[in-house]
């Protein structure tokens, strides 16, 4: 996976977790509690220039990582502009199904801050992921005695996330060989048994890893990754109060 590949050679891996972390909910917070969208798009430009020139992520790269969230943010907002309550005052206005239709300014501003804060956040949390294994993250999570049963889940799903893919990756393969997608009724019939063929597989797989797992003397704790990294507690610091700055920024002039 991309996102696992960038996090294993990425040249902030020698930074401890705990830092990259804070830096990440510190960017998370401004975007959660900001109120501008000026302020949401200055923090998804900062974080997402910090993860490709700080962390080495190619920008087409980041960019494609960007599409998926990206379309399931657009088709969220685009219906919050429309409103049908009459003598709101509307940008656009149109008549259907005997109902005066339009798209409010009151709805423009509200979906533009819903786009802009979830892609702040997006560009925090992509910072961390782009940047640290998931391994070292939920290492330093356990650390902090998060419930052990909750590391688990997270060590286990992100296992199970690979065999899936793995999976999928084999039966494609196999059916293009086979010009599975040559037509589109073919590639209908093809999805339907890649589908139910990786379903097959992904719960025969999980029953391997999991007699695997017994077989080594598994008793009900995955073990936790060293984390012998340096933390810069002055630069963790330094985010955490540019954050508090950009929260406190607009009340402080509105007071004036």
């Amino acid at each position: 996976m991309l996102i696992d590949e960038y996090a294993w050679n990425s040249p902030l891996r020698s930074r401890h977790p705990s830092e990259k972390t804070q830096i990440m909910a510190a960017g998370m917070l401004v975007g959660f509690l900001s109120g501008s969208m000026v302020l949401n798009l200055a923090v998804f430009g900062f974080y997402g220039l910090l993860t490709v020139w700080w962390g080495r992520v190619r920008l087409r790269d980041y960019g494609c990582l960007l599409l998926l969230p990206g379309f399931f943010l657009a088709a969220g907002v685009l219906l919050l502009p429309i409103s049908y309550q009459p003598g709101v005052e509307c940008w656009r206005t149109w008549n259907m199904g005997g109902a005066s239709w339009g798209i409010t300014y009151a709805g423009l501003e509200q979906a533009g801050l819903l786009l802009t804060r979830a892609l702040a956040m997006l560009a925090a949390m992509y910072f961390l992921c782009l940047t640290t294994p998931v391994v070292e993250i939920v290492s330093f999570l356990r650390a902090k005695n998060l419930p052990e049963v909750l590391c688990d889940l997270m060590y286990l799903v992100y296992r199970g996330i690979f065999l899936i893919a793995a999976a999928s990756e084999e039966v494609r393969r196999a059916q293009e060989l086979r010009l599975g997608y040559s037509g589109w009724r073919t590639s209908l019939n093809s999805m339907s048994l890649l589908i139910s063929s990786v379903l097959r597989q992904s719960f025969r797989r999980s029953g391997q890893m999991t007699v695997a797992m017994m077989a080594r003397g598994a008793d009900g704790q995955l073990p936790a990754v060293p984390l012998p990294y340096p933390f810069s507690a002055a630069r963790a610091a330094g985010f955490w109060a540019a954050a508090v700055a950009a929260i406190a920024l607009p009340h402080i002039e509105n007071l004036f």
